[in-house]
């Protein structure tokens, strides 16, 4: 049996029941994760959903695009994990598309291949969400270098009236690898585009915003997930995501109070420098409690 054929056959990876036998009446979730030559950090990610202590039934779809490493044999020996193969590299955004696409619960979760959730992420966050699909929700993560060591990253604002005061600045309101949604939101707005590369998560929730604009983004207090990052990123990383998340912005000047006339590269400079006065702040304090 073809393996992806043999994965669609199963449904929840996690489910929890009342005494008795009875079902508890929790949402069910659904995580949908991309991965591109993940082989090193993927069963990590996929561990840290199946051992989720949300009481309710949770499922996994993971989408791999044409890695050419060993990604698919892994989450291939996950029998009750969906597992969809793309012949050729189709992106992160198409990618989630399909995923999206195979989605049969009400709530949808981002998980990217490379991070993890600590066990309550979705006990913190599924109570966030309000009744009649009304919100968003994230939480606070805890950053790491491709190391593993752990640093301080930013923090995400709780309150609805700061986090869309900052998608309205052009800004996420959430940390992505955080998120989960109704599904009907992301559907109706034909889930990511992919015509951007970088900052398809930022045009993602300005389109629901400006589809639905009574939605609330709301963060919990607590670290949820693990973002693997760099502490330092390079001036031609920064470079790109300053271009793209410009042209997010452009594309949704409508829907945002973003008018600033500052250039993009100006953005990715600022970052640049930034970053690197934080690090040296860093050491500097540490050697001080030394």
């Amino acid at each position: 049996m073809d393996l992806t054929a043999r994965n669609q056959s199963s449904a929840s990876i996690h489910s929890q029941t009342a005494a008795g036998g009875h079902s508890l009446k929790r949402p069910s979730v659904t995580f949908v994760m991309a991965a591109r030559n993940a082989a090193k950090t993927i069963k990590r990610s996929m561990d840290s959903v199946i051992c989720q202590d949300y009481d309710g039934d949770v499922r996994l779809i993971v989408v791999d695009d044409a890695s050419t490493d060993d990604t698919y044999g892994i989450v291939a020996g996950y029998p009750d994990v969906l597992l969809l193969s793309n012949e050729s590299r189709l992106g992160r955004s198409r990618s989630r598309n399909r995923a999206l696409q195979q989605v049969t619960t009400e709530l949808v979760a981002i998980q990217d291949a490379d991070d993890y959730s600590l066990p309550h992420r979705l006990s913190e966050t599924v109570g966030l969400l309000g009744r009649n699909a009304s919100r968003i929700a994230g939480g606070q993560v805890e950053w790491m270098d491709p190391s593993g060591q752990v640093f301080q990253g930013a923090c995400w604002p709780q309150a609805p009236a700061d986090t869309k005061g900052l998608l309205l600045r052009g800004h996420m309101p959430i940390a992505h690898p955080t998120m989960i949604a109704p599904l009907k939101l992301m559907l109706a707005v034909g889930g990511y585009d992919p015509a951007y590369p970088v900052g398809e998560d930022l045009d993602l929730l300005l389109r629901i915003m400006h589809r639905f604009p009574e939605l609330e983004f709301v963060n919990a207090q607590s670290t949820i997930s693990g973002y693997r990052r760099r502490q330092l990123d390079s001036y031609g990383y920064l470079l790109r995501a300053a271009y793209w998340r410009a042209r997010v912005i452009h594309a949704n000047s409508d829907r945002t109070l973003d008018k600033t006339s500052v250039p993009w590269f100006s953005e990715a400079t600022l970052g640049y420098v930034r970053q690197r006065a934080k690090r040296v702040k860093n050491v500097l304090g540490t050697v001080g409690h030394s």
